[in-house]
């Protein structure tokens, strides 16, 4: 057997530096393949048979494997099946070395996992060249790998995933980042019908709507929808989509994408509940009591009834802050709170203005009497101890009126005004309240004691 003869090819050495394993029990073959290899820059490493080829692919990680079919040991169909089983060289292109004539052979490469073959008698001239093309082969499908693991991170992190509904069918096929999405195990297509089962009520018509306008007005449309199902908790999903159409220009389906936008709507919902709500209580605050009084103004200009604004204030705060730890502290404003909301009236809105002050909204009032009975509910509410851990603590209550329209036209003023009768109910002995027109106070007063 004569060494090849070998002139080195212009533009050929793209992959000039791969390490390529040998795998040949015949010593001579090995040597002449090396140095075919060899010339075109490539770096090389041997075996002799197919277990140790295996084990090099495990510790070396070469960029390609040419192996003979027939070895002592292990021949070339197991030690391909056991590259292919690697973590390490699952991808690693794998040439088999068969006769020309050995049919049989090549289907078994094939089916062991092997990337192409190489005929014997080899074709010294071609052989750099189908491993260079191997090569360029497997370096495209790296990338290719590489990017769309990127892609899926991606879409991990954006919490994107693909759909595509088919019109001809009817079904939607999902990435399986979707599925996770949607608490899907098995990569099966949905249905129309089943999408819509997890999607909440409301959101039905919207989804529905969306696919219809996005098959009639062939154009991106958007739509968000809130979904549910047994194996996930329930997500807000931001639908995007646009119309394929056929080789006619027809609609024939829908590709679009899909993003978890669960968190977004949760910090929003959070965020609303702290700029409207008060953290310690669970009360309005003074900003949605505000919006409540302008509600009740508006209805009132409208031939609705009046309506009263009570500024109450809570002096046991006062008096024990300085001597009880924060921790008890709230409990105690909680407590308070609690005694406030238990004399309501489902038509009543209450909200905590600061620290220790409260604001009562009663609407649909039909005159000063009928205020003046909630005030007096709310002072006699604290007659009784509150009971906050071991203690039993006494509150004294002052709760100032004014009433719509007479008393103020607008929520500051309303605000205003009561906060001022407030200040007259704190300069009697005890729990009290007080109207803001003096005379108005006296007159109630009089009727409530016939």
């Amino acid at each position: 057997m004569s060494f090849p003869a070998h002139t080195a090819v212009p533009g050929a050495s793209g992959t000039s530096g791969a390490r390529i394993l040998i795998v040949d029990d015949e010593g001579v073959t090995r040597m002449m393949i090396r140095r075919v290899l060899e010339d075109y820059g490539y770096r090389v490493l041997e075996a002799q048979d197919g277990q140790t080829a295996t084990r090099l692919c495990d510790n070396e990680s070469p960029d390609l494997v040419l192996m003979d079919v027939r070895m002592p040991v292990m021949n070339g169909f197991d030690a391909c099946r056991n590259i292919r089983r690697s973590l390490r060289s699952g991808h690693t292109p794998v040439l088999m070395l068969t006769a020309l004539d050995d049919v049989m052979a090549v289907t078994l490469a094939f089916e062991a996992g092997a990337t192409d073959f190489v005929t014997k008698p080899i074709n010294w001239a071609l052989l750099a060249q189908r491993v260079r093309y191997a090569l360029r082969t497997s370096l495209t499908e790296r990338e290719l790998r590489e990017s769309q693991l990127a892609l899926a991170r991606a879409q991990k992190i954006a919490r994107l995933g693909q759909w595509r509904l088919d019109f001809g069918t009817g079904q939607i096929h999902c990435s399986r980042e979707l599925r996770d999405m949607l608490g899907l195990s098995a990569p099966q297509a949905l249905t129309v019908q089943d999408l819509l089962d997890n999607v909440s009520p409301e959101d039905r018509v919207r989804l529905r709507r969306f696919t219809h306008d996005l098959r009639r007005m062939q154009r991106e449309r958007e739509v968000e929808i809130r979904v549910s199902s047994p194996a996930a908790p329930a997500k807000y999903l931001f639908l995007s989509g646009d119309v394929v159409l056929d080789e006619e220009g027809r609609s024939c389906a829908v590709f679009g994408v899909a993003q978890d936008v669960s968190e977004r709507r949760h910090a929003e919902a959070r965020l609303s509940y702290y700029a409207h709500f008060d953290e310690l209580t669970g009360l309005p605050n003074r900003v949605l009591f505000r919006d409540r009084v302008r509600t009740a103004v508006t209805a009132a200009q409208r031939g609705g009834r009046s309506f009263a604004v009570m500024n109450i204030e809570v002096d046991l705060l006062q008096r024990t802050q300085a001597s009880v730890a924060q921790a008890a502290s709230d409990r105690i404003l909680r407590a308070v709170a609690q005694r406030l909301a238990s004399v309501l009236h489902d038509r009543d809105s209450l909200c905590r203005l600061e620290a220790d002050s409260f604001a009562l909204l009663v609407t649909d009032v039909e005159g000063e009497l009928e205020v003046a009975v909630s005030a007096k509910r709310l002072v006699d509410a604290f007659a009784v101890p509150l009971p906050v851990d071991d203690w039993e603590l006494l509150a004294a209550v002052h709760v100032g009126l004014a009433i719509y329209p007479s008393d103020g036209q607008d929520v500051d003023t309303l605000l205003q005004h009561s906060g001022a009768a407030r200040a007259r109910a704190r300069e009697a002995a005890g729990s009290s309240y007080h109207f803001y027109t003096a005379d108005m106070h006296d007159r109630v007063i009089d009727r409530l004691n016939t």
